[in-house]
């Protein structure tokens, strides 16, 4: 009963914003979370030829992180003469992912913890409405761009559900495999998120034992500041803990 009053928690909290946006506007709801870079996504994608990316058709560019390219590249050469539908699944799938990162960061929590309330902090609540609103900041909401944001919030969901599990693997050589896996796909997501992999190896590396402890705090710290922090100070708890 628990995990289902999470679930529906989690879920209503992360995605109102974009039902309320879905109830006032329609069809035309997804252009509110279209932002910056999601149209250079769309752009890149619409314009290259089979040969190579390209923003203009013409001559080649890297300015983009991979997988989110390859995603939306896929969506517009299925639907290339319905550019509406190829907006809505860019900024819905973005939402979608970062739902998913949501359920599974609230679900390491409980493995962590062993309490729900605590995986519920995990989702944002009043704070960000309340104070997130005013400082411009408002955690997982910031990430329904359109963008590789929300690709990057799940995979983040993924890793943190790994590390909380560290212990119950049998069979350690398929646990770091997984778990490399899952480090590999958050960089080629966005390749900022290179730094996440060094910080979890300096973690490692310092931890005594197996190594165990040290990747599952690695993870969970590291990962959670990618994904909730934002444009907060990368030294503090505060703003995430209050």
């Amino acid at each position: 009963m628990q995990a289902i009053l999470f679930l529906v928690y989690a879920s209503v909290v992360t995605l109102m914003p974009a039902l309320v946006v879905i109830w006032y506007h329609g069809a035309a709801a997804s252009w509110g979370f279209l932002t910056g870079d999601a149209y250079l996504y769309l752009g890149i994608a619409r314009n290259s030829p089979p040969e190579f990316y390209s923003f203009d058709g013409e001559r080649p560019t890297n300015g983009f992180h991979p997988f989110w390219q390859y995603w939306v590249w896929l969506v517009t050469d299925l639907f290339r003469d319905s550019p509406g539908v190829v907006r809505g699944i860019a900024a819905w799938s973005a939402i979608l992912l970062v739902w998913v990162g949501a359920l599974l960061g609230g679900l390491a929590a409980r493995r962590l913890s062993g309490s729900w309330l605590l995986a519920c902090l995990v989702t944002p609540g009043a704070h960000f409405l309340l104070i997130g609103q005013g400082v411009g900041n408002l955690a997982v909401w910031n990430f329904f761009n359109g963008m590789e944001a929300g690709l990057t919030f799940a995979l983040g969901g993924v890793i943190l559900l790994l590390a909380a599990q560290a212990g119950r693997w049998q069979d350690r050589a398929l646990y770091w495999l997984a778990l490399g896996a899952a480090l590999a796909a958050l960089v080629f997501a966005r390749l900022d998120e290179a730094f996440v992999v060094l910080t979890i190896a300096l973690a490692l590396l310092l931890w005594p034992g197996d190594g165990r402890g040290g990747c599952a705090m690695g993870c969970w710290s590291v990962c959670r500041r990618r994904r909730y922090w934002g444009r907060t100070s990368p030294t503090t708890m505060c703003r995430w803990a209050s």
